[in-house]
């Protein structure tokens, strides 16, 4: 399935929640989405920072796996 350019609405009602939930959620994890139609990519970078992945989808599997990757990256030392 290709991701096509969609609007907030139509993301919240995929994820099940209200709207105003939807954008309170963008807000707390730093995300600032202009009005309009968000793009495919921009979609990706949604669902990553709100760690919710579309259900059956071979977008699913690539976002999943990144997801994971991300996670399972070697953490850099910290500074001392």
């Amino acid at each position: 399935m290709k991701l096509l350019p969609r609007t907030k609405s139509q993301m919240a009602h995929e994820m099940g929640i209200c709207l105003r939930t939807f954008q309170r959620k963008l807000k707390k994890a730093n995300l600032n989405i202009p009005r309009g139609l968000i793009s495919p990519s921009c979609q990706l970078k949604i669902y990553q920072a709100l760690q919710w992945f579309p259900i059956s989808t071979e977008l699913n599997v690539d976002v999943m796996k990144s997801h994971i990757e991300a996670r399972n990256a070697p953490k850099r030392p910290k500074r001392v």
